[in-house]
């Protein structure tokens, strides 16, 4: 039984992107996978990062509201 490879969009989903963030144009035409799989694999996860910045600063603030609290819970509320 083999195991079939993820395609970008999947990896996309799974770094927390929306889908076809990575999917620009090159040359005058649609990217590459092998690109976008290395841009990925190179990137951080959204929401891992974002949880993570969440409970540093509740720490560090002593149970006080972190300052970024205003920040979209979303990321692809960030992405243009």
């Amino acid at each position: 039984m083999a195991v079939r490879r993820l395609t970008p969009t999947e990896c996309e989903r799974l770094q927390g992107f929306p889908d076809g963030y990575t999917d620009i144009p090159w040359k005058g035409k649609q990217a590459p996978d092998g690109p976008r799989y290395k841009a990925l694999g190179n990137a951080v996860t959204v929401p891992v990062i974002e949880y993570l910045g969440r409970r540093i600063a509740e720490v560090l603030m002593k149970g006080r509201p972190p300052p970024a609290a205003h920040l979209p819970r979303n990321p692809s509320d960030t992405v243009q």
